[in-house]
């Protein structure tokens, strides 16, 4: 399962939770993507919401994120 040649087409697929989504200064930095998780965390649990169910798709022309249910 190490070919490359899975991520052309539609690519690979995974199931997933959107917690929410944040703009943030840097691009990388585990500190930072630390205190945006908890942030988003603390959002949504407050507001009583549920996570959003997703699908997220990887393939080489980039991500892709679809709602589970409504495809």
């Amino acid at each position: 399962k190490k070919e490359p040649t899975r991520f052309l087409g539609e690519g690979i697929s995974f199931k997933a939770k959107l917690i929410g989504i944040l703009e943030v200064s840097e691009a990388r930095g585990d500190r930072m993507c630390q205190a945006a998780l908890a942030d988003l965390k603390m959002a949504i649990r407050a507001a009583g919401e549920h996570k959003q169910r997703i699908i997220v798709q990887i393939s080489i022309d980039g991500l892709r994120l679809r709602d589970e249910k409504s495809g």
